[in-house]
């Protein structure tokens, strides 16, 4: 996501999948760079990390987090 400023009680739900060591992309707020070249094509884009507590902060995920989920291992 290029930035959390766009986020809105009335917007979608999110969820993130995303690692936390991801070289090129960011997980919390940071740039992105392209592989080969170290180019930055985007400056503070925001990863899960940061992402999602946003969204909860701001009720996004409020009709998702009211459920229990069950952890197979």
């Amino acid at each position: 996501m290029s930035d959390t400023a766009w986020m809105k009680p009335i917007s979608k739900q999110i969820i993130s999948m995303h690692c936390s060591r991801n070289p090129f992309l960011p997980y919390k707020t940071d740039n992105i760079n392209l592989p080969a070249s170290g180019l930055t094509l985007i400056t503070n884009a925001s990863g899960g990390a940061d992402v999602v507590p946003k969204a909860n902060s701001i009720g996004l995920n409020k009709i998702i987090n009211n459920y229990a989920y069950l952890l197979i291992q």
